[in-house]
Protein backbone atom coordinates (compact mmCIF):
# COMPACT_ATOMS: atom_id res chain seq x y z
CA UNK A 1 0.00 0.00 0.00
CA UNK A 2 1.38 3.53 -0.47
CA UNK A 3 0.13 7.32 -1.61
CA UNK A 4 -0.36 8.00 -5.21
CA UNK A 5 2.10 10.94 -4.23
CA UNK A 6 4.61 8.93 -2.13
CA UNK A 7 7.03 9.02 -5.73
CA UNK A 8 9.89 7.33 -3.96
CA UNK A 9 7.88 4.17 -3.13
CA UNK A 10 5.87 3.62 -6.29
CA UNK A 11 8.59 1.83 -8.02
CA UNK A 12 9.68 -0.49 -5.71
CA UNK A 13 5.59 -1.12 -5.14
CA UNK A 14 5.39 -2.52 -8.52
CA UNK A 15 8.56 -4.32 -8.55
CA UNK A 16 7.17 -6.42 -5.67
CA UNK A 17 4.19 -6.76 -6.63
CA UNK A 18 5.86 -8.32 -10.33
CA UNK A 19 8.01 -10.87 -8.37
CA UNK A 20 5.87 -12.06 -5.40
CA UNK A 21 3.03 -14.34 -6.88
CA UNK A 22 0.55 -13.28 -4.04
CA UNK A 23 1.47 -9.70 -4.06
CA UNK A 24 -1.24 -6.90 -4.45
CA UNK A 25 -0.57 -3.72 -5.05
CA UNK A 26 -2.52 -0.79 -3.44
CA UNK A 27 -2.58 2.51 -4.80
CA UNK A 28 -4.39 5.07 -2.57
CA UNK A 29 -4.97 8.59 -4.52
CA UNK A 30 -4.13 11.86 -2.81
CA UNK A 31 -2.05 10.43 -0.16
CA UNK A 32 1.57 10.57 0.62
CA UNK A 33 3.89 8.26 2.83
CA UNK A 34 1.63 8.52 5.51
CA UNK A 35 -1.34 6.85 4.03
CA UNK A 36 -2.85 5.65 7.02
CA UNK A 37 -2.85 8.73 8.78
CA UNK A 38 -4.04 10.75 5.50
CA UNK A 39 -6.57 8.64 4.96
CA UNK A 40 -7.71 6.52 7.79
CA UNK A 41 -10.88 4.82 6.89
CA UNK A 42 -10.21 3.96 3.57
CA UNK A 43 -6.85 2.24 4.93
CA UNK A 44 -8.84 0.52 7.37
CA UNK A 45 -10.72 -1.18 5.18
CA UNK A 46 -8.41 -2.54 2.66
CA UNK A 47 -6.23 -3.49 5.77
CA UNK A 48 -9.66 -5.52 7.44
CA UNK A 49 -10.12 -7.05 4.08
CA UNK A 50 -7.06 -8.22 3.26
CA UNK A 51 -6.85 -9.77 6.90
CA UNK A 52 -10.74 -11.39 5.64
CA UNK A 53 -9.43 -12.55 2.83
CA UNK A 54 -6.09 -14.50 4.28
CA UNK A 55 -7.94 -15.92 7.51
CA UNK A 56 -10.49 -17.38 5.60
CA UNK A 57 -8.01 -18.75 3.11
CA UNK A 58 -9.18 -16.84 -0.52
CA UNK A 59 -6.37 -14.99 -0.87
CA UNK A 60 -5.02 -15.71 -4.17
CA UNK A 61 -2.13 -16.37 -5.97
CA UNK A 62 -1.72 -14.78 -9.13
CA UNK A 63 -2.29 -16.47 -12.40
CA UNK A 64 0.43 -17.28 -14.22
CA UNK A 65 -1.37 -16.45 -17.59
CA UNK A 66 -0.87 -12.70 -16.46
CA UNK A 67 3.37 -12.74 -16.20
CA UNK A 68 4.56 -11.97 -19.73
CA UNK A 69 7.74 -10.28 -21.08
CA UNK A 70 5.74 -8.38 -23.19
CA UNK A 71 4.07 -4.97 -22.18
CA UNK A 72 1.18 -5.89 -24.54
CA UNK A 73 0.89 -9.13 -23.90
CA UNK A 74 1.61 -10.84 -26.83
CA UNK A 75 4.44 -12.73 -27.82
Amino acid sequence: MMGDEDWPCLTPGILLKQNIPAAALVVMPNCGHGINVEDPGMFNAIVGDFLAQVESGRWPSRDPRAVTPSITGMR
